[in-house]
């Protein structure tokens, strides 16, 4: 029996390794720290870029790992659940298991950049 596993994730936008990204929504420039307490209890990270979808990690540790499913907790408060789409040094890529609303973006953007 044959059965079809369907991901909570799009694949649009996901980085599969070329320079050439497609994204639904533009990120946007920030620095937001935060801490990561899945799988990677503790350890330390900014956020460098958000969008509804997604962001981009800067890692004090190199814990991710491709596929991983994440918690970010951010100092800012707040919670989002997301699965690491990339890695490349002390980087990382999260798209949002749920997007966050457009006026939270704005809101944590306007914090990130004091």
């Amino acid at each position: 029996m044959r059965t079809n596993l369907v991901s909570p994730f799009p694949t649009s936008g996901v980085d599969t390794g070329s320079d050439r990204l497609t994204r639904s929504t533009r990120r946007i420039a920030c620095r937001l720290t935060c801490a990561l307490s899945e799988p990677a209890a503790g350890c330390s990270a900014a956020v460098v870029n958000l969008s509804q979808h997604g962001c981009a990690l800067i890692l004090e540790d190199q814990l991710l790992r491709c596929g991983q499913f994440v918690r970010i907790r951010l100092e800012q408060g707040g919670r989002i659940l997301g699965i690491v789409r990339w890695v490349r040094a002390d980087r990382a890529g999260i798209e949002f298991a749920r997007p966050i609303r457009a006026d939270e973006v704005t809101r944590l953007v306007s914090l990130g950049k004091r």
